[in-house]
């Protein structure tokens, strides 16, 4: 491949990795960052110029020994939940995947980082809302019965238990 190919296909992956919402890590090894786009500027609070040559691990503490051990935890591509570290030291709820590849006959990781924190969020309230509603139909005075499209029911309240024996 001639050097303008190459100039040209790191630029068109430049772009890419650019305009993406999620953040990718490439680390050596030892976990030494060798690449980040800006997303972790908007993620992690730390300037791209910050994390290149650091460890990933300032990031994502205990992401080493996944990398670099046995695989039996990490399938290639796969999504796993972990906790980031933002630079103001509070958790972020993410997922993961990592890619191995082989550069000039090193063993190289990229690792592409999802913030779920919305998620999490919404998941949480979700669920307050749910015990919630579950608090109030069992303290209800009246009768209540949930059923379903086909007559099945699925939620029967002690008032309706009281009333119907």
């Amino acid at each position: 491949m001639s050097r303008k190919a190459v100039r040209e296909s790191e630029s068109r992956f430049r772009a890419l990795a650019e305009s993406v919402p999620d953040v990718i890590l490439t680390t050596d090894p030892e976990g030494i960052v060798l690449f980040a786009n800006s997303s972790v500027e908007h993620v992690f609070g730390h300037a791209v110029a910050a994390v290149i040559g650091r460890p990933i691990e300032r990031l994502l503490p205990a992401l080493l020994p996944l990398l670099t051990g046995p695989r039996s935890k990490l399938e290639e591509g796969a999504r796993i939940e972990w906790e980031g570290v933002h630079e103001r030291g509070h958790k972020i709820p993410i997922e993961l995947s990592v890619v191995v590849f082989d550069r000039d006959g090193r063993r190289l990781f990229t690792v592409v980082v999802h913030d779920v924190t919305d998620r999490k969020r919404a998941e949480s309230a979700v669920k307050s809302s749910e015990v919630l509603k579950s608090a109030v139909i069992a303290a209800a005075l009246d009768a209540i019965v949930t059923i379903d499209a086909r007559g099945m029911i699925l939620e029967f309240n002690p008032a309706a238990e009281r009333m119907f024996g």
